[in-house]
């Protein structure tokens, strides 16, 4: 007796509930039946990156580190020549501020900046690495209309998407500086009650924004990523208008994602998983470090 419901097979002599094996071959049989009238694929175009974000990471303090040290430079060499102290000198010094000022706004701002050098490797990596496109492929003669496409990757694999990003590429290397909070300004360039008003901004008219085509969330299985794709003729390859890297830290040789499309009118949701190459050797990570200035030896 079978309560209703349960999924029977029926074999030569008897009939029995499914095993396992049998849902399977159930379920494959079922995406190759008419009435899906379709075959989906979803690639990624191009190969993952293992890498070295602390390297990056290393690259930006040692940035802020100088930028720190030349502003409370130059207060120490003027404050030499001012025999003053309090606030008698920081008008004497021409500023708005003691040195007692200076060095605190200094030393704050270099905690602020050095703990924001974790998230400009984000953005360091979307500039350096985003190179390759998702395409997906309709193998079959049925027209599919709203087709949505859902990919996921495990924890440790950190997909970026180009346009999402804070850096204005104005050409050239990449420059951190941008991205870190602002410094203070340089000693003696502040004049006391020399205050300015700035205009209010201009407001220009609101222009209407189409929805975004792609969207990445990261949730407590890992990185989603969400691409709405539209319409999907038959016999076709649909190539996303968006450029991504896919990083990771951690030593993969490869990286596996799992995909789901859905679309309208079609009962059925298409699924499968598959795999992107390591673009480095077997154990090696990409690593950054700064170009040696003038008359420095970074030979070891």
């Amino acid at each position: 007796m079978h309560a209703r419901g349960d999924v029977v097979v029926r074999v030569p002599g008897k009939t029995r509930p499914a095993t396992s094996t049998d849902l399977d071959n159930l379920e494959r049989r079922r995406d190759r039946s008419p009435h899906t009238g379709a075959q989906v694929n979803i690639e990624y175009g191009d190969r993952f990156h293992r890498v070295d974000s602390s390297s990056v990471v290393g690259i930006i303090r040692e940035m802020v580190e100088e930028d720190a040290d030349s502003l409370l430079a130059g207060v120490r060499s003027r404050r030499s020549t001012y025999p003053y102290g309090g606030a008698l000198a920081s008008l004497t010094h021409e500023d708005g501020r003691s040195p007692e000022k200076f060095h605190s706004d200094v030393e704050e701002w270099r905690e602020e900046a050095n703990e924001k050098a974790t998230e400009v490797v984000s953005e360091f990596l979307r500039h350096e690495l985003a190179r390759g496109r998702w395409t997906i492929s309709n193998d079959s003669d049925r027209y599919l209309e709203a087709v949505r496409a859902q990919i996921d990757f495990p924890p440790g694999v950190v997909v970026l998407m180009a346009s999402d990003t804070e850096y204005c590429d104005h050409g050239g290397p990449f420059n951190p500086r941008p991205l870190l909070p602002d410094l203070p300004p340089q000693w003696a360039t502040l004049k006391p009650l020399d205050i300015h008003y700035l205009p209010p901004p201009r407001v220009g008219p609101i222009s209407a924004v189409r929805a975004p085509e792609f969207e990445v969330d990261e949730t407590p299985h890992g990185t989603q990523l969400t691409w709405q794709v539209g319409d999907l003729r038959p016999r076709s390859v649909e190539r996303g208008d968006e450029l991504f890297a896919v990083v990771t830290d951690d030593h993969l040789e490869d990286v596996n994602f799992w995909w789901r499309v859905t679309a309208r009118g079609v009962d059925h949701v298409f699924k499968s998983r598959s795999r992107i190459a390591c673009a480095e050797e077997p154990g090696i990570h990409l690593r950054w470090g700064r170009a040696p200035k003038a008359g420095e030896d970074n030979s070891d």
